[in-house]
């Protein structure tokens, strides 16, 4: 098996359970031989392309040289002629992760002594703002993978190299986003954490995956363009159109071949509203309460978690009823207060019907936190099985 790198996202404890389920509900062999803040090490024989899939992986890079020194690392990459055969002219970049690497001048004079030798056209790339690195963004305008040039360092004691073999690309999915024929901001979920939320139930291609709360659409969408059948249920009937006109422009566009339906319901009666309709698994971010322009007051904020904790025991004592062994993964929240103390929901809204599952062995975790930049909502992300 070969060692990959799994570059995380802004939010890894997020990152490294949606990898986990990913790979373990594909039947994808793995070992995890090292996890830093910013990055894990995983040893398996898995085909890279799945960032594709992924959400909350920034890289995958494939692991050539390891050693107890940049050193030892140096004399690999000479002795395997790694830069002798690149192309006589290319960009190249060059990325640090895990622990820190005091050396990191080191390797860069490295590689722009060695290109030198050569007598390559090699052009070193930095990340804007910053001495080392390269984003998502300049990996693809860069055509890094297609030289062979994003190097990486990973520091967990043990120094690793190697090269990014594929990365997310943010301009396919701003514009699978900003495509769209009907926006509406207070109704959608970002696709990066759309794909993320489905991927933590660990369905599968050709299953069908239930939004109980479907907004405008972004989860089915995101599900249907992994190959996945989906469900919607909105209460509200234009937005229920809006979701619908965006599947349909979706479908033209892609051609998934995958079956969805937007059903305009209440999902606080859910049993009643799909009908008897099967599904494999449940991903959604239901109403979160109202906009926000500043932090409330304590007692507000207390209010409208109240308010909605109604609104969710409802919902998740009717689904207690029709699921098996699906896995739900949801999304509750958290409001800051104005003196700083932050207000979520009580457990017993699903406690009654559903238990916490933690994908991550050795990690204790009851909840992944996601935040958005300047919100005052924290969503925090349950993966619940039926008790």
């Amino acid at each position: 098996m070969k060692k990959y790198l799994f570059v995380l996202g802004r939010d890894p404890l997020l990152s490294i359970a949606e990898i986990f389920v990913f790979l373990k509900s594909r039947n994808i062999e793995f070992n995890l031989v090292k996890k830093e803040n910013d990055a894990v090490l995983i040893e398996s024989d898995l085909n890279p392309k799945i960032i594709e899939k992924l959400g909350g992986t920034v890289k995958i890079v494939e692991i050539s040289f390891e050693g107890n020194s940049l050193e030892e690392i140096e004399k690999q990459i000479n002795k395997k002629e790694l830069i002798e055969w690149m192309n006589q002219k290319f960009s190249y970049a060059i990325s640090f992760f895990g622990k820190e690497l005091e050396e990191k001048i080191k390797a860069e004079e490295f590689f722009k002594k060695r290109f030198k030798e050569e007598k390559k056209k090699a052009l070193y790339k930095k990340h804007k703002g910053k001495k080392f690195g390269s984003s998502p963004t300049q990996v693809h305008s860069w055509n890094l993978i297609q030289e062979e040039s994003d190097f990486v360092f990973f520091n967990s004691g043990t120094i690793f190299f190697g090269k990014t073999v594929s990365c997310f690309n943010p301009k396919e999915l701003k514009e699978r986003d900003l495509g769209r024929p009907a926006q509406s901001k207070l109704n959608a979920v970002s696709l990066r954490l759309a794909r993320i939320l489905i991927n933590l139930t660990g369905v599968k291609e050709n299953q069908t995956l239930l939004d109980p709360f479907c907004g405008i659409a972004s989860v089915s969408q995101e599900a249907i363009f992994k190959g996945i059948n989906t469900i919607g249920i909105e209460l509200k009937e234009e937005i229920a159109g809006m979701a619908r006109k965006n599947l349909e422009w979706f479908e033209k566009k892609y051609k998934t071949g995958k079956t969805w339906k937007i059903i305009q319901g209440d999902s606080a009666f859910i049993k009643e509203t799909l009908q008897g309709k099967n599904f494999d698994a449940v991903a959604s971010e239901p109403y979160l309460g109202p906009l926000l322009k500043r932090k409330p007051k304590e007692k507000e904020a207390k209010k409208i978690i109240s308010e909605l904790e109604e609104l969710y025991s409802a919902f998740f004592r009717k689904l207690g009823m029709i699921v098996k062994n699906q896995r739900i993964v949801i999304i509750l929240p958290e409001i800051e207060c104005s003196n700083g103390k932050k207000i979520g929901l009580n457990e017993k809204v699903f406690s009654k019907f559903f238990k916490i599952v933690n994908p991550v062995p050795g990690i204790k975790i009851f909840a992944y936190y996601y935040m958005e930049k300047e919100s005052i909502i924290t969503r925090k992300i349950y993966l619940l099985e039926k008790v």
